[in-house]
């Protein structure tokens, strides 16, 4: 019994001795911060591997901008004093009715103006014009039979309908069921609207391995038209991806390696699957003490599984990563390692969608885990658990040669899941329910056919205390390029501007420059300008195809511009990333 507790104690006595090691040896909340930072990056990166469809069918787009104008000074003419709609057989009546006071407050008409033939007609047009612009590219509108000594023009529509939606001319239940997940209802027996079928060509692209292509042909039945869907897929609905970058830490390994399976469609819902895991190789740094030498080292893995339903849409994600750095201590080498663990639950709504524009409300659910520990002894004092909601909306504008986005929205901590206090919500240095704004701008232009100019902006801004996990960080690949990821500056909140101009100097073969700045407020720093980093770059990346597999790369040496004197970095980064698709 004395040995046994005699082993107790010497247990209790080498717990204390290694929490000192690290409170006075190393700092804690820099590894931590660095570790989140990386944690980050390597979601990023595999949320990059998604497939985003963008389909807009130009060939039914109106394309006559020209808005006709009325001849007041037309003879003869007749005083019109109101113009309706008949729309007694549209279930969306309400949205042509639109259409048409649109169209007559574009038109400038008044009551009581005398209008000719060529102002009726110039009605018309832009009537009809507005009708195509908003998708309905089969449906038309006429004037009544009317007597215009009345004083009043009334317009009746000619629905253009759906007869039927197949794909691949086939109609066996597998199709039925992309159809259904696509359009996001079974009858299809509907007005006719090219951005409905835009949007369910993109869900099923966004679950096909190959080319997915639409054509309207006219039915049997009048003012009626069948659509034909033609999907060109793998037999085997399966992507492998393999990558090897070098945009870890030394410490816990600079060198990081992945493989994604994604998979498309299984049961015939248009959903997709995705799955990676990651870890370092190549580390060659140790931590010797004596004759004692170790390793540190990380791992991860990250599932997704989203599924569309029309104009909406769902999504899952699951991410869990690892690290374990090596912390010399007085006499002996001691682990210090960390465990996090993310879930997200995605909802998303297109709530608009036109020939230039998409706009999407979102709301996302979240829970993070995160443990560290010394040896095999937990520090409960660091354990966190966090949930919350982040509610949100993001759009995005196609001006001919130019694409602009954006996305705002509002973060929330909650006690919902389990959530606890923050460790530092004691002393006011932070809390679980957190409160944050975030903003999100990029624009991206064609210059040229050769020149291409990128512009990406993001902004944080909190109402409440944040914890390191919730601040923002500048510095890195992600951020601002030029640095190593050594160092980050972490602010409350802060902004970062990246631009890109990249030159297509061959076919799916880029030189870009990159110029990056940005700086964080709020943060543990009182030194005057030790908030704000700049750097560039110039790179080169692409990618070789041959026999169904895909090898792309991206070189870049950038170097820092601005940095604090004490910010630690290279003079010189060089950073790549390679990856095999299959």
């Amino acid at each position: 019994m004395f040995y046994a507790y005699k082993n107790k104690s010497l247990k209790i006595m080498l717990l204390l001795s290694t929490i000192c090691v690290c409170l006075f040896g190393v700092n804690e909340p820099n590894i931590n911060q660095r570790e989140s930072v990386n944690e980050q990056n390597i979601i990023k990166q595999a949320q990059s591997l998604s497939k985003h469809s963008d389909i807009k069918l130009e060939q039914w787009s109106d394309n006559d901008t020209k808005i006709p104008q009325l001849d007041l000074n037309e003879s003869p003419c007749f005083e019109i004093d109101y113009i309706a709609l008949d729309d007694k057989d549209s279930n969306e009546g309400y949205k042509f009715q639109n259409y048409l006071r649109s169209t007559l407050s574009d038109l400038g008409f008044k009551g009581g103006m005398c209008l000719g033939e060529n102002s009726i007609n110039a009605i018309i047009s832009s009537f009809n014009n507005k009708i195509i612009s908003a998708g309905y590219i089969t449906t038309t509108a006429n004037i009544k039979p009317v007597n215009l000594k009345s004083r009043r023009l009334e317009f009746e529509l000619n629905l253009g309908t759906i007869n039927s939606i197949s794909i691949n001319n086939d109609n066996n239940q597998r199709h039925r069921g992309m159809l259904f997940s696509a359009f996001g209802e079974i009858d299809h027996n509907k007005t006719l609207n090219i951005r409905n079928i835009e949007q369910a060509l993109e869900n099923i692209s966004n679950a096909t391995l190959g080319e997915v292509d639409v054509s309207l042909a006219p039915s049997k039945a009048i003012n009626s038209t069948d659509i034909i869907i033609t999907r060109k897929s793998r037999a085997l609905p399966l992507s492998l991806f393999l990558g090897l970058d070098n945009a870890g830490s030394k410490e816990t390994g600079r060198y990081q390696t992945s493989a994604a399976l994604s998979a498309f469609n299984l049961l015939g819902f248009n959903e997709s699957y995705a799955i990676s895991v990651g870890k370092a190789v190549f580390n060659k740094e140790e931590t010797r003490l004596n004759n004692e030498n170790k390793k540190g080292g990380s791992h991860n893995h990250y599932i997704n599984f989203s599924v569309p339903f029309g104009q909406y849409a769902v999504n899952y994600t699951n991410s869990r990563y690892s690290y374990d750095q090596i912390i010399a201590g007085a006499n002996n080498l001691y682990k210090y390692s960390g465990v996090s663990r993310v879930q997200n639950l995605g909802l998303y709504y297109l709530f608009y969608r036109d020939q230039n524009l998409k706009s999407t409300a979102f709301i996302n659910f979240f829970k993070r885990n995160s443990q560290n520990y010394i040896e095999e002894f937990e520090l409960a004092n660091q354990r966190r658990v966090t949930a919350g909601y982040e509610l949100g909306v993001k759009s995005q504008l196609n001006i001919n040669s130019s694409q602009l986005y954006g996305s705002l929205s509002y973060k929330r901590g909650t006690g919902m899941l389990g959530a606890q206090p923050a460790p530092e919500q004691s002393i006011g240095e932070g809390t679980s329910r957190m409160k944050i704004w975030l903003l999100d701008l990029g624009y991206k232009s064609r210059l040229n056919n050769n020149i291409t100019y990128d512009a990406h902006l993001h902004a944080q801004y909190n109402t409440s205390k944040l914890t390191l996990q919730d601040r923002l960080s500048i510095g890195g690949i992600y951020s601002i390029r030029g640095f190593d990821g050594r160092m980050s500056l972490v602010g409350q909140k802060g902004i970062y501007l990246r631009n890109t101009l990249s030159y297509n100097y061959v076919s799916n073969h880029a030189l870009y420059f990159a110029l990056d700045g940005g700086a964080v407020y709020d943060t543990t720093s009182q030194s005057y300008n030790s908030n704000k980093l700049a750097g560039a770059g110039i790179g080169i990346k692409g990618s070789f195809e041959a026999l169904g597999t895909n090898l792309n790369y991206d070189l870049l040496f950038s170097k820092p511009i601005y940095k604090p004197k004490y910010f630690e970095t290279n003079k010189v980064h060089i950073g790549f990333r390679i990856g095999l698709g299959f």
